[in-house]
């Protein structure tokens, strides 16, 4: 009899343990040979989705690329143009971390050039003549050496990360064409653009 009970006692055990196998499986861990990053970014997205999944409009945004990267391009472009300030590391990381690196450059920078773009030929239109008017002979110089090498002024101003609003509102006074603000524009973004959005994809 003690054995019987013994070896009903090891089969409930034997059916106990086989019950929790069952209720957690073995495959909801990673093997420890298997990377874990993988593992982390599955359990983060399964985390957010029956959220995302609620609001609705943002749902479809975020299971279509397409959407998406024009989400970004007209974000990006509204608060560049908007002269809002520290805005483009943000963008570029979040936008790397949804869309992969290559296509959030393409994305984050084309909308940055057209919304300071924007923001160039509205001040040129709005404030150099009013500017032009009162201090025209003091700006002579100023116009001669933005003639000479604006280009390359504008682009070393890019790539230190001087004010946006304040360069944009300088370059709209000086006699710069707005084709060479466009490419300097681009030039001296594209490196810090490029350097969020790949460690945004690496997350």
């Amino acid at each position: 009899m003690p054995l019987l009970a013994g070896g009903q006692t090891g089969s409930r055990g034997r059916r106990l343990a086989q019950s929790r196998a069952v209720s957690h499986p073995r495959n909801a861990l990673p093997h420890p040979a298997e990377p874990i990053e993988p593992y982390l970014v599955q359990r983060f997205v399964d985390l957010i989705s029956p959220i995302f999944g609620q609001l609705g409009v943002l749902g479809p945004l975020l299971q279509s690329e397409l959407l998406l990267g024009l989400a970004f391009l007209v974000l990006t472009a509204t608060l560049v143009g908007s002269g809002v300030p520290g805005v483009l590391m943000p963008i570029s990381f979040s936008s790397g971390a949804l869309l992969g690196g290559w296509l959030a450059i393409l994305v984050v920078v084309l909308g940055a050039v057209l919304g300071s773009h924007g923001l160039f030929l509205l001040a040129r239109r709005s404030l150099s003549e009013r500017i032009r008017k009162r201090w025209g002979p003091r700006l002579e110089r100023f116009d001669r050496d933005i003639t000479q090498r604006g280009f390359v002024y504008l682009l070393g101003l890019r790539l230190l990360g001087a004010p946006h609003m304040l360069v944009t509102a300088a370059c709209a006074l000086s006699p710069l064409r707005a084709r060479s603000f466009a490419l300097a524009t681009l030039l001296g973004f594209l490196p810090a653009v490029t350097i969020a959005a790949m460690a945004g994809s690496a997350v």
